[in-house]
Protein backbone atom coordinates (compact mmCIF):
# COMPACT_ATOMS: atom_id res chain seq x y z
CA UNK A 1 0.00 0.00 0.00
CA UNK A 2 1.63 3.50 -1.21
CA UNK A 3 1.06 5.55 1.72
CA UNK A 4 0.47 9.45 1.02
CA UNK A 5 1.67 12.09 2.93
CA UNK A 6 0.31 15.00 1.63
CA UNK A 7 -1.41 16.79 4.81
CA UNK A 8 -4.05 18.66 2.50
CA UNK A 9 -5.68 15.02 1.55
CA UNK A 10 -6.94 14.02 5.35
CA UNK A 11 -9.75 16.72 6.22
CA UNK A 12 -10.61 15.41 9.66
CA UNK A 13 -8.97 13.25 11.87
CA UNK A 14 -9.90 10.14 13.35
CA UNK A 15 -10.03 11.00 16.86
CA UNK A 16 -12.78 13.83 15.90
CA UNK A 17 -15.24 10.62 15.55
CA UNK A 18 -14.52 9.47 19.12
CA UNK A 19 -16.70 10.14 22.13
CA UNK A 20 -15.37 12.71 25.25
CA UNK A 21 -15.19 9.47 27.71
CA UNK A 22 -13.21 9.68 31.01
CA UNK A 23 -9.48 8.82 30.66
CA UNK A 24 -8.07 5.74 31.90
CA UNK A 25 -8.01 4.73 35.84
CA UNK A 26 -4.45 4.80 35.60
CA UNK A 27 -3.82 8.19 34.66
CA UNK A 28 -7.27 9.52 35.54
CA UNK A 29 -6.06 11.55 38.61
CA UNK A 30 -3.28 13.39 36.64
CA UNK A 31 -4.58 15.58 34.56
CA UNK A 32 -9.11 15.76 34.94
CA UNK A 33 -8.72 19.27 36.72
CA UNK A 34 -7.03 20.18 33.54
CA UNK A 35 -10.04 19.24 31.53
CA UNK A 36 -12.42 21.01 33.72
CA UNK A 37 -10.57 24.22 34.40
CA UNK A 38 -8.51 25.11 31.63
CA UNK A 39 -7.02 28.29 32.31
CA UNK A 40 -6.33 27.00 35.69
CA UNK A 41 -2.60 26.41 35.27
CA UNK A 42 0.23 27.80 33.36
CA UNK A 43 0.95 26.33 30.08
CA UNK A 44 4.11 24.77 30.28
CA UNK A 45 3.39 22.87 33.40
CA UNK A 46 0.07 21.61 31.96
CA UNK A 47 2.26 20.45 29.15
CA UNK A 48 4.52 18.89 31.14
CA UNK A 49 2.10 17.26 33.55
CA UNK A 50 -0.04 16.05 30.44
CA UNK A 51 2.68 14.42 28.15
CA UNK A 52 3.41 12.22 31.51
CA UNK A 53 0.09 11.20 31.31
CA UNK A 54 0.51 10.44 28.15
CA UNK A 55 3.53 8.70 28.53
CA UNK A 56 1.91 6.55 31.33
CA UNK A 57 -0.57 4.75 28.48
CA UNK A 58 0.24 1.13 28.07
CA UNK A 59 -2.50 0.18 25.71
CA UNK A 60 -3.69 2.01 22.28
CA UNK A 61 -7.37 2.38 23.56
CA UNK A 62 -6.36 4.92 26.50
CA UNK A 63 -3.95 6.78 23.87
CA UNK A 64 -6.90 7.29 21.92
CA UNK A 65 -8.75 8.44 24.85
CA UNK A 66 -6.56 11.37 25.99
CA UNK A 67 -6.29 12.43 22.09
CA UNK A 68 -9.50 12.69 22.15
CA UNK A 69 -10.27 14.98 24.70
CA UNK A 70 -7.10 17.04 24.07
CA UNK A 71 -8.76 17.48 20.72
CA UNK A 72 -12.20 18.74 22.61
CA UNK A 73 -10.08 20.98 25.24
CA UNK A 74 -8.17 23.07 22.12
CA UNK A 75 -5.09 21.76 23.11
CA UNK A 76 -4.06 19.86 19.94
CA UNK A 77 -1.79 22.42 18.37
CA UNK A 78 0.84 22.06 20.79
CA UNK A 79 3.55 20.70 19.17
CA UNK A 80 5.27 19.09 22.29
CA UNK A 81 1.71 17.35 22.77
CA UNK A 82 1.62 15.88 19.72
CA UNK A 83 4.99 14.83 19.86
CA UNK A 84 4.56 12.78 22.93
CA UNK A 85 1.20 11.32 21.19
CA UNK A 86 2.98 9.94 18.17
CA UNK A 87 5.52 8.19 20.00
CA UNK A 88 3.13 6.60 22.14
CA UNK A 89 1.01 5.48 19.43
CA UNK A 90 4.01 3.78 17.77
CA UNK A 91 5.22 2.46 20.95
CA UNK A 92 1.77 0.52 21.15
CA UNK A 93 2.65 -0.37 17.39
CA UNK A 94 -0.42 1.89 16.42
CA UNK A 95 1.48 2.41 13.15
CA UNK A 96 -2.08 3.28 11.51
CA UNK A 97 -2.72 5.61 13.73
CA UNK A 98 0.94 7.32 13.49
CA UNK A 99 1.17 7.69 10.38
CA UNK A 100 -2.46 10.08 10.47
CA UNK A 101 -1.77 12.19 13.39
CA UNK A 102 1.68 12.53 11.47
CA UNK A 103 -0.15 13.59 8.12
CA UNK A 104 -1.76 16.31 10.59
CA UNK A 105 0.72 17.83 11.98
CA UNK A 106 1.19 21.27 10.12
CA UNK A 107 4.43 22.25 11.27
CA UNK A 108 6.71 18.82 12.09
CA UNK A 109 9.76 19.59 13.69
CA UNK A 110 13.03 17.74 13.77
CA UNK A 111 11.90 15.52 16.79
CA UNK A 112 8.97 14.69 15.09
CA UNK A 113 10.28 13.40 11.98
CA UNK A 114 12.69 11.52 14.32
CA UNK A 115 9.86 10.39 15.73
CA UNK A 116 8.28 8.75 12.41
CA UNK A 117 11.36 7.24 10.76
CA UNK A 118 12.49 5.73 14.28
CA UNK A 119 8.78 4.36 14.42
CA UNK A 120 8.55 2.91 10.42
CA UNK A 121 12.35 1.59 10.25
CA UNK A 122 12.04 -0.61 13.86
CA UNK A 123 8.61 -2.25 12.59
CA UNK A 124 9.81 -2.87 9.19
CA UNK A 125 8.24 -0.04 7.07
CA UNK A 126 11.92 0.77 5.57
CA UNK A 127 10.30 2.73 2.50
CA UNK A 128 8.11 4.68 4.41
CA UNK A 129 11.10 5.71 6.47
CA UNK A 130 13.15 6.18 3.70
CA UNK A 131 10.18 8.71 2.50
CA UNK A 132 9.77 10.52 5.85
CA UNK A 133 13.98 11.09 6.24
CA UNK A 134 14.21 12.11 2.33
CA UNK A 135 11.48 14.96 3.61
CA UNK A 136 13.10 16.31 6.53
CA UNK A 137 15.17 19.97 5.60
CA UNK A 138 17.46 18.93 8.74
CA UNK A 139 19.22 16.03 9.85
CA UNK A 140 20.81 15.08 13.24
CA UNK A 141 22.92 11.96 14.84
CA UNK A 142 18.96 10.17 15.47
CA UNK A 143 17.84 10.57 12.39
CA UNK A 144 20.60 8.97 11.30
CA UNK A 145 20.87 6.50 14.13
CA UNK A 146 17.13 5.44 14.06
CA UNK A 147 17.42 4.80 10.05
CA UNK A 148 20.21 2.28 10.69
CA UNK A 149 18.97 0.98 13.55
CA UNK A 150 16.15 0.11 11.80
CA UNK A 151 17.91 -1.60 8.83
CA UNK A 152 20.48 -3.15 11.64
CA UNK A 153 17.32 -4.57 13.30
CA UNK A 154 15.79 -6.48 10.21
CA UNK A 155 18.89 -7.94 8.17
CA UNK A 156 19.49 -5.51 5.84
CA UNK A 157 23.25 -4.85 6.78
CA UNK A 158 24.52 -3.51 3.27
CA UNK A 159 22.15 -0.64 3.51
CA UNK A 160 22.83 -0.35 7.20
CA UNK A 161 26.47 0.74 5.89
CA UNK A 162 25.28 2.63 2.96
CA UNK A 163 23.53 4.69 5.48
CA UNK A 164 26.37 5.35 7.56
CA UNK A 165 28.69 5.78 4.71
CA UNK A 166 25.97 8.71 3.38
CA UNK A 167 26.08 9.66 6.99
CA UNK A 168 29.53 10.01 7.33
CA UNK A 169 30.44 11.91 3.84
CA UNK A 170 27.19 14.09 3.81
CA UNK A 171 26.82 15.31 7.54
CA UNK A 172 30.05 16.08 9.49
CA UNK A 173 29.27 16.38 13.06
CA UNK A 174 26.84 13.92 13.49
CA UNK A 175 28.48 11.07 13.42
CA UNK A 176 28.63 9.68 17.41
CA UNK A 177 29.23 6.90 19.29
CA UNK A 178 25.67 4.77 18.36
CA UNK A 179 26.78 5.84 15.01
CA UNK A 180 29.70 3.73 15.40
CA UNK A 181 28.84 0.99 17.11
CA UNK A 182 25.75 0.06 15.11
CA UNK A 183 28.52 0.03 11.67
CA UNK A 184 30.78 -2.12 13.64
CA UNK A 185 28.08 -4.65 14.47
CA UNK A 186 26.92 -4.73 10.39
CA UNK A 187 30.90 -4.93 9.77
CA UNK A 188 31.04 -8.38 11.57
CA UNK A 189 27.44 -9.85 10.68
CA UNK A 190 28.81 -8.98 6.91
CA UNK A 191 32.53 -10.00 7.78
CA UNK A 192 33.79 -7.12 5.87
CA UNK A 193 36.98 -6.80 8.03
CA UNK A 194 39.18 -4.15 5.60
CA UNK A 195 35.69 -1.88 6.19
CA UNK A 196 35.87 -2.69 10.13
CA UNK A 197 39.40 -1.68 10.47
CA UNK A 198 38.83 1.75 9.41
CA UNK A 199 36.37 2.26 11.78
CA UNK A 200 38.48 0.61 14.49
CA UNK A 201 41.12 3.72 13.66
CA UNK A 202 38.36 6.44 13.35
CA UNK A 203 37.27 5.12 17.39
CA UNK A 204 41.08 5.72 17.91
CA UNK A 205 41.26 9.14 16.54
CA UNK A 206 38.00 10.61 17.57
CA UNK A 207 39.31 9.41 20.95
CA UNK A 208 36.25 6.71 21.67
CA UNK A 209 38.66 3.60 22.76
CA UNK A 210 37.61 3.87 26.39
CA UNK A 211 33.94 3.52 26.12
CA UNK A 212 32.53 0.83 26.77
CA UNK A 213 29.67 0.50 24.32
CA UNK A 214 32.35 0.64 21.34
CA UNK A 215 34.80 -1.31 23.14
CA UNK A 216 31.54 -4.46 22.94
CA UNK A 217 31.07 -3.45 19.48
CA UNK A 218 34.58 -3.80 18.54
CA UNK A 219 35.15 -6.95 19.91
CA UNK A 220 32.35 -8.63 18.53
CA UNK A 221 33.64 -7.06 14.75
CA UNK A 222 36.91 -8.85 15.34
CA UNK A 223 35.51 -12.29 16.87
CA UNK A 224 33.23 -12.75 13.67
CA UNK A 225 35.36 -11.69 11.56
CA UNK A 226 38.02 -14.44 12.65
CA UNK A 227 40.55 -11.99 14.19
CA UNK A 228 40.23 -13.05 17.59
CA UNK A 229 43.54 -11.39 18.94
CA UNK A 230 42.73 -8.24 18.10
CA UNK A 231 39.64 -8.41 20.58
CA UNK A 232 41.70 -10.21 23.22
CA UNK A 233 43.87 -7.15 23.25
CA UNK A 234 40.87 -4.74 23.69
CA UNK A 235 39.28 -7.29 26.30
CA UNK A 236 42.44 -7.39 28.37
CA UNK A 237 42.90 -3.39 28.66
CA UNK A 238 39.46 -2.88 29.55
CA UNK A 239 39.07 -2.23 33.14
CA UNK A 240 35.57 -3.27 33.78
CA UNK A 241 34.42 -5.53 30.66
CA UNK A 242 30.73 -6.24 30.97
CA UNK A 243 28.82 -9.26 30.25
CA UNK A 244 28.62 -8.96 26.73
CA UNK A 245 32.29 -8.44 26.89
CA UNK A 246 32.92 -11.65 28.67
CA UNK A 247 31.08 -13.84 26.63
CA UNK A 248 32.21 -12.85 23.29
CA UNK A 249 35.54 -13.73 24.82
CA UNK A 250 34.68 -17.23 25.65
CA UNK A 251 34.49 -17.92 22.14
CA UNK A 252 37.34 -15.28 21.37
CA UNK A 253 39.34 -17.03 23.32
CA UNK A 254 38.64 -20.93 21.91
CA UNK A 255 39.51 -19.61 18.61
CA UNK A 256 42.78 -18.22 19.44
CA UNK A 257 43.62 -20.86 22.17
CA UNK A 258 41.19 -23.79 22.46
CA UNK A 259 39.13 -24.93 24.45
CA UNK A 260 40.66 -25.17 27.78
CA UNK A 261 41.09 -21.55 27.64
CA UNK A 262 37.73 -20.77 26.68
CA UNK A 263 36.94 -23.03 29.77
CA UNK A 264 39.33 -20.89 32.25
CA UNK A 265 37.72 -17.72 31.08
CA UNK A 266 34.18 -18.84 31.91
CA UNK A 267 35.53 -20.07 35.28
CA UNK A 268 37.14 -16.48 36.06
CA UNK A 269 34.17 -14.28 34.76
CA UNK A 270 32.34 -12.51 37.71
CA UNK A 271 29.07 -13.13 37.09
CA UNK A 272 27.20 -15.85 34.49
CA UNK A 273 24.12 -15.62 32.46
CA UNK A 274 21.98 -17.81 30.17
CA UNK A 275 24.21 -16.92 27.04
CA UNK A 276 27.32 -17.17 29.09
CA UNK A 277 25.98 -21.43 29.83
CA UNK A 278 25.07 -21.72 26.41
CA UNK A 279 28.23 -20.55 24.70
CA UNK A 280 30.62 -22.73 26.24
CA UNK A 281 27.81 -25.92 26.15
CA UNK A 282 27.83 -25.23 22.44
CA UNK A 283 31.43 -25.06 22.47
CA UNK A 284 32.23 -28.11 24.45
CA UNK A 285 29.93 -30.04 22.31
CA UNK A 286 31.21 -28.37 18.48
CA UNK A 287 34.81 -29.95 19.96
CA UNK A 288 33.71 -33.42 20.44
CA UNK A 289 33.73 -32.98 24.43
CA UNK A 290 30.28 -35.14 24.52
CA UNK A 291 30.76 -36.40 28.73
CA UNK A 292 31.63 -32.43 29.41
CA UNK A 293 28.89 -31.21 27.65
CA UNK A 294 26.62 -33.28 29.79
CA UNK A 295 28.45 -32.28 32.58
CA UNK A 296 27.98 -28.49 32.13
CA UNK A 297 24.61 -28.95 31.79
CA UNK A 298 24.31 -30.57 35.07
CA UNK A 299 26.49 -27.94 36.80
CA UNK A 300 23.84 -25.38 35.26
CA UNK A 301 20.89 -26.66 36.71
CA UNK A 302 22.72 -26.79 40.17
CA UNK A 303 23.69 -23.63 40.05
CA UNK A 304 19.96 -22.16 39.75
CA UNK A 305 19.81 -21.48 35.89
CA UNK A 306 16.77 -22.42 33.87
CA UNK A 307 17.71 -24.92 31.14
CA UNK A 308 17.17 -23.17 27.93
CA UNK A 309 16.41 -24.73 24.79
CA UNK A 310 20.04 -24.40 23.75
CA UNK A 311 21.39 -26.52 26.54
CA UNK A 312 18.22 -29.15 25.80
CA UNK A 313 19.35 -29.33 22.12
CA UNK A 314 22.83 -29.51 22.95
CA UNK A 315 22.26 -32.18 25.31
CA UNK A 316 20.37 -34.31 22.86
CA UNK A 317 23.48 -33.81 20.54
CA UNK A 318 25.99 -34.84 23.13
CA UNK A 319 23.59 -38.11 23.69
CA UNK A 320 23.06 -38.97 19.88
CA UNK A 321 26.83 -38.92 19.62
CA UNK A 322 27.77 -41.38 22.49
CA UNK A 323 24.71 -43.63 21.36
CA UNK A 324 23.58 -42.95 25.37
CA UNK A 325 19.73 -43.08 24.57
CA UNK A 326 18.77 -43.64 28.53
CA UNK A 327 20.07 -40.08 29.08
CA UNK A 328 18.52 -38.79 25.96
CA UNK A 329 14.98 -39.87 27.65
CA UNK A 330 15.87 -38.86 31.16
CA UNK A 331 16.42 -34.99 29.22
CA UNK A 332 12.94 -35.63 26.99
CA UNK A 333 11.22 -36.46 30.01
CA UNK A 334 12.32 -33.61 31.76
CA UNK A 335 11.04 -31.26 28.92
CA UNK A 336 7.93 -32.85 28.59
CA UNK A 337 7.46 -32.26 32.54
CA UNK A 338 8.89 -28.98 32.84
CA UNK A 339 9.00 -27.13 29.66
CA UNK A 340 5.26 -25.66 28.20
CA UNK A 341 6.38 -26.25 24.76
CA UNK A 342 8.87 -28.22 22.53
CA UNK A 343 10.61 -25.37 20.24
CA UNK A 344 11.60 -26.56 16.71
CA UNK A 345 15.54 -27.26 17.72
CA UNK A 346 14.84 -29.11 20.66
CA UNK A 347 12.12 -31.19 18.78
CA UNK A 348 14.70 -31.68 15.75
CA UNK A 349 17.25 -32.76 18.48
CA UNK A 350 14.75 -35.23 19.65
CA UNK A 351 13.75 -36.99 16.43
CA UNK A 352 17.97 -36.87 15.41
CA UNK A 353 18.33 -38.58 18.77
CA UNK A 354 15.95 -41.27 18.62
CA UNK A 355 16.65 -41.85 14.94
CA UNK A 356 20.74 -42.29 15.08
CA UNK A 357 20.02 -44.45 17.68
CA UNK A 358 17.68 -47.17 15.57
CA UNK A 359 14.85 -46.36 17.25
CA UNK A 360 12.84 -45.11 14.53
CA UNK A 361 8.71 -45.87 16.11
CA UNK A 362 9.81 -43.07 18.62
CA UNK A 363 11.28 -41.00 16.56
CA UNK A 364 8.41 -41.29 14.23
CA UNK A 365 5.93 -40.10 17.76
CA UNK A 366 8.15 -37.35 18.35
CA UNK A 367 7.99 -35.95 14.85
CA UNK A 368 4.36 -36.29 14.61
CA UNK A 369 3.66 -34.52 17.61
CA UNK A 370 5.83 -31.46 17.32
CA UNK A 371 4.09 -28.71 16.71
CA UNK A 372 6.39 -26.59 14.48
CA UNK A 373 9.14 -28.09 12.22
CA UNK A 374 11.83 -27.29 9.93
CA UNK A 375 13.59 -28.46 6.98
CA UNK A 376 16.40 -29.75 9.59
CA UNK A 377 13.79 -31.83 11.64
CA UNK A 378 12.06 -33.39 8.63
CA UNK A 379 15.75 -34.04 7.24
CA UNK A 380 16.63 -35.69 10.44
CA UNK A 381 13.78 -37.50 9.97
CA UNK A 382 14.38 -38.78 6.98
CA UNK A 383 17.55 -39.22 7.53
CA UNK A 384 16.49 -41.90 10.35
CA UNK A 385 14.86 -43.84 7.89
CA UNK A 386 17.99 -44.07 5.25
CA UNK A 387 20.07 -44.77 7.72
CA UNK A 388 18.44 -47.95 9.11
CA UNK A 389 17.45 -49.17 5.66
CA UNK A 390 13.91 -47.68 5.70
CA UNK A 391 14.16 -46.95 2.46
CA UNK A 392 10.37 -46.81 1.02
CA UNK A 393 9.67 -44.79 4.52
CA UNK A 394 12.25 -42.49 3.21
CA UNK A 395 10.91 -41.85 -0.18
CA UNK A 396 7.17 -41.24 1.26
CA UNK A 397 8.60 -39.07 4.52
CA UNK A 398 10.22 -37.36 1.35
CA UNK A 399 6.99 -37.03 -0.86
CA UNK A 400 5.25 -35.74 2.31
CA UNK A 401 7.80 -33.08 3.05
CA UNK A 402 7.13 -31.85 -0.53
CA UNK A 403 3.50 -32.11 -0.22
CA UNK A 404 3.53 -29.54 3.11
CA UNK A 405 5.56 -27.50 0.88
CA UNK A 406 8.41 -27.33 3.70
CA UNK A 407 11.80 -25.97 1.76
CA UNK A 408 13.77 -28.89 0.46
CA UNK A 409 17.69 -28.13 0.62
CA UNK A 410 20.88 -29.88 -0.92
CA UNK A 411 20.89 -31.68 2.38
CA UNK A 412 17.49 -33.08 2.20
CA UNK A 413 18.38 -34.08 -0.91
CA UNK A 414 21.79 -35.37 -0.12
CA UNK A 415 20.31 -37.62 2.93
CA UNK A 416 17.76 -39.25 0.61
CA UNK A 417 20.20 -40.62 -1.93
CA UNK A 418 22.06 -41.89 0.35
CA UNK A 419 19.20 -44.21 1.25
CA UNK A 420 20.42 -45.88 -1.98
CA UNK A 421 23.97 -46.87 -1.44
CA UNK A 422 23.12 -50.63 -0.88
CA UNK A 423 23.13 -51.61 -4.55
CA UNK A 424 19.25 -53.06 -4.50
CA UNK A 425 17.31 -52.88 -7.56
CA UNK A 426 14.56 -51.07 -5.88
CA UNK A 427 16.93 -48.57 -4.38
CA UNK A 428 18.82 -47.78 -7.67
CA UNK A 429 15.45 -46.94 -9.46
CA UNK A 430 14.54 -44.64 -6.77
CA UNK A 431 18.13 -42.92 -6.58
CA UNK A 432 17.49 -42.44 -11.03
CA UNK A 433 14.09 -40.92 -9.97
CA UNK A 434 15.54 -38.49 -6.74
CA UNK A 435 18.76 -37.96 -9.45
CA UNK A 436 15.74 -36.60 -12.40
CA UNK A 437 14.41 -34.45 -9.49
CA UNK A 438 17.22 -33.07 -8.63
CA UNK A 439 17.78 -32.08 -12.63
CA UNK A 440 14.31 -30.38 -12.60
CA UNK A 441 14.83 -28.26 -10.03
CA UNK A 442 18.51 -27.23 -10.65
CA UNK A 443 20.01 -28.87 -7.44
CA UNK A 444 22.05 -31.14 -9.41
CA UNK A 445 24.76 -28.11 -10.10
CA UNK A 446 24.94 -28.01 -5.80
CA UNK A 447 28.39 -29.82 -5.19
CA UNK A 448 26.61 -31.39 -1.88
CA UNK A 449 23.98 -33.49 -4.12
CA UNK A 450 26.19 -34.32 -6.85
CA UNK A 451 28.27 -35.79 -4.83
CA UNK A 452 25.60 -37.76 -3.31
CA UNK A 453 24.95 -38.85 -6.47
CA UNK A 454 28.07 -39.90 -7.25
CA UNK A 455 28.59 -41.54 -4.72
CA UNK A 456 25.34 -43.79 -5.32
CA UNK A 457 26.51 -44.26 -8.55
CA UNK A 458 29.66 -45.42 -7.94
CA UNK A 459 28.57 -47.55 -4.86
CA UNK A 460 26.37 -49.16 -7.33
CA UNK A 461 28.72 -49.49 -9.73
CA UNK A 462 27.39 -47.39 -12.36
CA UNK A 463 31.19 -45.93 -13.18
CA UNK A 464 29.62 -44.70 -16.63
CA UNK A 465 26.55 -42.29 -14.47
CA UNK A 466 29.73 -41.53 -11.96
CA UNK A 467 31.92 -40.31 -13.96
CA UNK A 468 29.14 -38.07 -16.14
CA UNK A 469 28.25 -36.04 -12.84
CA UNK A 470 32.10 -36.13 -11.48
CA UNK A 471 32.96 -33.90 -14.74
CA UNK A 472 29.99 -31.83 -14.83
CA UNK A 473 30.92 -30.74 -10.84
CA UNK A 474 32.43 -27.66 -11.72
CA UNK A 475 33.77 -27.38 -7.74
CA UNK A 476 34.99 -30.74 -6.86
CA UNK A 477 35.78 -31.04 -3.36
CA UNK A 478 37.80 -33.82 -1.64
CA UNK A 479 34.37 -35.61 -1.36
CA UNK A 480 34.28 -35.42 -5.16
CA UNK A 481 37.67 -36.96 -5.72
CA UNK A 482 37.19 -39.83 -2.82
CA UNK A 483 33.59 -40.71 -4.30
CA UNK A 484 35.39 -41.33 -7.71
CA UNK A 485 38.63 -42.69 -6.67
CA UNK A 486 37.58 -45.34 -4.61
CA UNK A 487 35.73 -47.28 -7.24
CA UNK A 488 38.19 -47.16 -9.44
CA UNK A 489 40.77 -49.01 -7.25
CA UNK A 490 38.44 -51.75 -5.58
CA UNK A 491 37.54 -52.73 -9.17
CA UNK A 492 41.35 -52.63 -10.03
CA UNK A 493 42.09 -55.11 -7.00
Amino acid sequence: MVVSWSRWKIRRPLWTHLPKTYLPKAIASTVPAFFSVPGKKFFVDLSVELSDAIRACSRHSEVHKIHARLISSGLCSSLFLLNTLLHSYIRCNAIGDARLLFSTICTPNKITHNIMVSGLANYGHLDEAIQVFDQMPARDSVSWNSLMSGYFRHGCFVQTMHVFVSMFSNSIGVLDVFSLAIAMKACGALQFYRLGLQLHGLVEKLHFGRILHINRSLIDMHIKCGFARMAASIFERMENPDLFCWNSMIIGYMRLYGIEHALMVFSNMPKRDTISWNTIISLLLQQGHYWETMSMILDMHTKDFSLSSIAYACGLGACTRISDLAWGKHLHARIVKLEPSIDVFVGTALVDMYAKNGDMDTAKRTFDSLPDRNTTTWTSFIGGFAQNGYVKESAAAFNLMRQKQVWVDEFTLSTVISACYNGVVANIHFGCQMHCFCVKTGNCLLTPVSNALLTMYARCEMLECAESIFHAISSKDVVSWTGMITPKLRLAI
